[in-house]
């Protein structure tokens, strides 16, 4: 069965009630100028910190160095630190072996040209996110061409997330098109930046298990 991931939290009650409602991951956005949805290290290690052992933390990090993401992982202790910036092949490599937990790089699905990309990180990281590009930090809330993100899906070494402009209309597309690991929603669950609506995530993850 399909997995479900709810980023952008930014509060100990939405990170409650998602958990409640089934999701499997929680994501922060971690000090990401411009987001509505950035929160602090220090937040964060107090959200992951009340999460049940059942449900996984996420700390989406960007366009830092090396060292600021292995000092932020050790500082927040999630399960995972994502990569959401332009981080090469390499500095994801240098992460993995030495952060304290698994690594999720984000990778932007422009068009075919995104595969090799795509599969030449699935090799060396714990799980892929595959989303639409976008001119700002974080994610764009947009839809991209899933056949592409099927291809990789197919064919990448590391479990697939599957991104942008996911709702609780269409995630039950997304996952027969794809077939992914796990489904990822920020914006398409939200009564506003920052704030879920408790209803948008129970339709979200009801209708994402529901036909995987």
């Amino acid at each position: 069965m399909v997995k479900v991931k709810i980023c952008g939290i930014a509060s100990l009650s939405d990170a409650a009630v998602c958990t409640e409602l089934g999701a499997d991951f929680i994501g922060n956005i971690v000090e990401i100028p411009g987001s509505p949805r950035s929160i602090s290290q220090e937040r964060s290690k107090e959200i992951f910190k009340r999460l049940s052992s059942s449900v996984k933390g996420v700390a989406v990090l960007a366009d830092k160095t090396v060292d600021e993401v292995i000092r932020a992982a050790d500082f927040i202790r999630p399960a995972f630190v994502q990569l959401h910036g332009g981080e090469s092949l390499e500095f994801v490599e240098k992460v993995g072996d030495e952060v304290c937990c698994g690594v999720i790089k984000a990778v932007q699905v422009k068009g075919e040209e995104s595969i090799s990309a795509a599969l030449e990180f699935a090799e060396v990281c714990d799980a892929i996110l595959l989303d639409t590009p976008s001119k700002k930090l974080g994610g764009s809330g947009e839809k991209h061409d899933w056949s592409i993100s099927a291809r990789i899906a197919q064919q990448a070494k590391s479990p697939v997330f599957l991104a942008g402009g996911l709702n609780p209309e269409n995630v039950a597309e997304a996952v027969a098109a794809v077939e992914p690991f796990c489904v990822d929603v920020s914006s398409g669950v939200e009564i506003r930046p920052g704030q879920k609506d408790p209803e948008k995530v129970r339709m979200f993850i009801e209708n994402a298990k529901r036909f995987s």
